[in-house]
């Protein structure tokens, strides 16, 4: 990983699934495992105007409102592969019925992130100095929220009937090059100033993670005990993507 004057960071990034419990006829039900996914962005690319040079504007808002997708894929779709150590890599539809997208330093892939559309500056003690990141080194996944119950869906992703829109948190985690981990949140509960994103069940085996150009992602960095998080910023982040499984 490498900084850049402009203000980037180059790191990894990942996301995984979760996967379908059936049962045994006459037995006890299987145990959920990890399902292998595919995932593919709704765009691609960097698009943040900082670069140099400056990345392509891409999202149904970039052209009318000036906001482009903040999270972006590099091209092709991430496909989840169990390496010989046990650890994912891609898309995975995980054994809680989660969606995880893993990108692990090894391998070539990369996620675009863009922090250009600010809503509220870092707070004191910040310490991000950039604009957007490439990164080859993150993991994302969600959270779902029954809205029945505003609680933690039981199965996560799986518990969404088909067709419907469910809310959820997102967690991204990746680690700069000196050793600051970051994590982007859409979670309002825990992480005051913040949204939910959403995630919408389009088939029995397919779901489409989202945010909108309304939706506000808190980005923070690890605090002291008493204190809590360091406030890195409050930002606008659409993004779209569709996992699939297998």
């Amino acid at each position: 990983m490498s900084l850049h004057s402009a203000g980037s960071l180059i790191v990894l990034l990942c996301v995984a699934l979760a996967p379908t419990v059936g049962a045994q006829k006459g037995g006890k039900p299987s145990k959920p495992v990890d399902q292998s996914a595919t995932a593919v962005f709704r765009c691609n690319g960097p698009t943040a105007q900082t670069r140099e040079p400056a990345g392509t504007l891409c999202g149904p808002t970039a052209e009318s409102l000036g906001v482009p997708d903040a999270i972006t894929g590099d091209g092709d779709a991430y496909i989840g592969v169990l390496g010989s150590d046990g650890l994912w890599t891609g898309a995975v539809l995980r054994s809680d019925g989660e969606l995880l997208l893993r990108l692990r330093a090894l391998g070539p892939r990369f996620l675009f992130l863009n922090f250009e559309e600010v809503v509220q500056p870092p707070g004191v003690g910040a310490r991000k100095t950039f604009d957007f990141a490439d990164l080859n080194d993150i993991a994302i996944n969600s959270n779902v929220i029954d809205p029945s119950t505003g609680e933690v869906a039981l199965n996560g992703a799986l518990a969404i009937p088909p067709g419907s829109t469910w809310p959820t948190r997102i967690k991204g985690n990746w680690v700069d090059p000196y050793g600051q981990l970051y994590t982007i949140r859409f979670n309002p509960d825990d992480y005051p100033g913040s949204t939910h994103a959403r995630v919408t069940r389009t088939g029995a085996n397919s779901w489409t993670l989202w945010a909108t150009e309304i939706d506000i992602a808190r980005l923070v960095t690890a605090g002291s005990r008493h204190k809590g998080p360091v406030d890195e910023g409050w930002y606008t982040m659409p993004f779209e993507i569709t996992f699939t499984v297998p």
